[in-house]
């Protein structure tokens, strides 16, 4: 029994005496774990002081309010600008409010489609004009001309839209210079011999100029080939007499019509139709289709023949060139006046916010830096 006791206190023993190195063990990592902590909250801590001891310094403040400011002008610049922009630009701030617009007024206008009591249609005086050069050939041919061209333009813009008709042409020939090659042929006969030296290796000729219209001048062509036959025989059977047949050429310019320019005028009358509700509002033109006027009867064109011009006078070929439509009624105009104002308000409204931005950000970064340079000043007295 003695001896059974004694190996149960022999096996207790290495037991604890492991429990309590473990334990030491850990304790000593926790305690490194703890230390390492330590020391990276007092390098930290001089690490912010060293920062706040920097941000300190007269030229560092100098240069982060320096900064700050830069940052707020820019901003403020960029909208000032863009203000600018759509107030020298009201069709752009026209085009990107008019979605808004657009669900606004259906808002307020509701679901219900529009009778026709409540739609204002509006006309107006519009007129295109059209510059085309055409071939020479169309100069004679006014007829032609009136078919290339064409009879109607369809007319589309601020929203009114009709169909033009061809009011009238003014055909405006064209003077160029024309080169092209010469060639006169000249006989001589009775020649004794078939020798080519006795032949003139240039000759004179009156040829058309290019010094002006119809002019004629003495232009040199030389010889470029020529031919013999024989004429007459002797008693003998031999040659006797030759003629030859001489080619001169040379080059050949005048002036002549090269081209035809033709400007075309369409006029007539475009309309649009407005929503107005029951308060007597104009709306927009969206909560109604457009209607687009008939095509009108064809009318008289008038035909006007310029004076010739020359090809460095010759004005490009345009595209269909809009003039603003003018207005037939008076209450379009003052729609339209009030409208017009929309943008302009509202550029000048941010113009304002973007110059009253500028002067909050200021302020508001110099409060800031104030406080952000007591609340460093109260540490680093600590």
């Amino acid at each position: 029994m003695k001896e059974k006791n004694m190996n149960t206190s022999t096996d207790i023993l290495p037991k604890r005496r492991n429990i309590l190195l473990n334990s030491r063990a850990q304790i000593e990592q926790q305690q490194a774990i703890e230390q390492q902590q330590e020391q990276k909250k007092i390098a930290d801590k001089q690490r912010e002081q060293k920062r706040k001891t920097f941000l300190a310094k007269p030229s560092v403040k100098i240069c982060a309010s320096i900064g700050n400011a830069f940052w707020a002008l820019l901003v403020s610049l960029v909208l000032t600008l863009l203000a600018s922009y759509f107030v020298a630009n009201p069709q752009m701030l026209s085009a990107v409010i008019a979605p808004i617009e657009k669900v606004f007024s259906a808002n307020i206008a509701g679901a219900a489609p529009a009778s026709s009591s409540n739609v204002q249609k509006s006309t107006v005086n519009a007129e295109i004009e059209v510059r085309k050069v055409l071939d020479k050939t169309f100069l004679d041919h006014k007829e032609q001309i009136i078919l290339e061209m064409g009879m109607t333009r369809p007319y589309s813009s601020n929203g009114y839209t009709g169909t033009l008709m061809l009011k009238k042409i003014e055909i405006t020939p064209v003077v160029g210079t024309v080169t092209q090659k010469a060639e006169r042929v000249v006989e001589f006969d009775q020649l004794p011999t078939n020798d080519v030296s006795q032949l003139p290796t240039e000759q004179s000729f009156s040829l058309r100029s290019d010094k002006e219209m119809d002019a004629r001048e003495d232009v040199d062509l030389r010889a470029a080939e020529w031919e013999w036959t024989v004429t007459q025989y002797d008693s003998f059977g031999l040659p006797e007499r030759y003629t030859a047949l001489v080619i001169y050429r040379g080059e050949e310019k005048w002036l002549d019509y090269t081209s035809v320019q033709v400007e075309a005028i369409y006029a007539g009358k475009a309309s649009k139709s407005s929503f107005v509700d029951d308060g007597n509002q104009a709306g927009t033109q969206d909560n109604q289709p457009t209607q687009t006027s008939a095509t009108p009867e064809p009318e008289e064109v008038e035909v006007v023949i310029n004076e010739s011009i020359t090809e460095a006078d010759l004005q490009p070929e345009q595209a269909e060139v809009e003039y603003e439509p003018q207005a037939l009624s008076g209450t379009e105009d003052a729609d339209d006046a009030n409208r017009s104002w929309l943008p302009l308000a509202i550029g000048t409204a941010a113009t304002v916010a973007a110059s009253g931005g500028t002067a909050a950000a200021v302020i508001f970064y110099r409060r800031k830096k104030r406080q952000n340079d007591a609340w460093e000043n109260t540490d680093i007295d600590q």
